[in-house]
């Protein structure tokens, strides 16, 4: 399995120190807009959020069982879900990596997720979530990632930079991941068997930048101080 270091790409410039910082969480979490506890997940990352701050970082992945994460359209994509004058769920979450990553990591149910990708990829019900991101920020980082990235609303292109440089030697390959990811989407939701038109869907996947697996920054033996520039 590749070994990926994932982040969310910011627009904004983050200052590098070559000192060993603690590790950032990341927590990736199977949901569905058609899941009717989809919530408890969603009120878990608000009080981690504000317990460990920023250090976790937080991704939704509308994927796995279709029954809860696919739009209700007929075959010719018209909604298929009209009480009145609404139409419920019409609005696909879905990407193709947050798919990939379901197929690869097999979610068994939903709400679960990911910490890191530790043990392999390892998915956690919810109620581990916490025990898992508090071991997990207490290990040193082995690389501070800078980024930088500007946006041509032109022609609506987004171009990152990140330096990487390693706090202590890495044996292997390694991979850099940017993630898009939207916050704070206004659309259906079940809630407790309740039809939610108002929920706020947070930390919504759109898309890998780069591929879904990311881009080699290093291989082999790479000592610590080692800076590396990928764009």
């Amino acid at each position: 399995m590749k070994k990926a270091i994932l982040l969310k790409c910011l627009i904004f410039t983050l200052v590098i120190n070559t000192k060993a910082q603690k590790t950032v969480a990341l927590v990736e979490g199977f949901t569905g807009h058609y899941l009717s506890n989809a919530h408890l997940s969603q009120n878990l990352m608000d009080s981690l959020e504000n317990e460990f701050q920023d250090s976790v970082i937080f991704v939704n992945l509308h994927a796995g069982d279709v029954n809860f994460t696919a739009p209700h359209v007929d075959g010719s994509g018209n909604p298929s879900h009209i009480i009145g004058n609404d139409t419920l769920y019409s609005t696909d979450f879905r990407t193709v990596s947050g798919t990939n990553y379901a197929n690869m990591f097999q979610p068994f149910g939903l709400p679960t997720g990911m910490v890191s990708r530790n043990n392999n990829g390892n998915v956690l019900p919810i109620t581990l979530w916490r025990a898992e991101i508090s071991n997990t920020v207490q290990i040193p980082s082995p690389v501070e990632i800078s980024i930088s990235a500007t946006y041509d609303s032109v022609w609506n292109i987004l171009n990152v930079t990140a330096n990487n440089m390693l706090t202590t030697d890495l044996f292997g390959d390694h991979y850099l991941v940017y993630y898009l990811v939207e916050d704070s989407v206004i659309d259906w939701q079940l809630v407790g068997g309740v039809h939610d038109p108002n929920y706020m869907h947070r930390h919504v996947l759109r898309g890998a930048m780069n591929s879904d697996w990311g881009d080699l920054i290093c291989s082999g033996t790479t000592l610590s101080g080692t800076s590396i520039n990928q764009s």
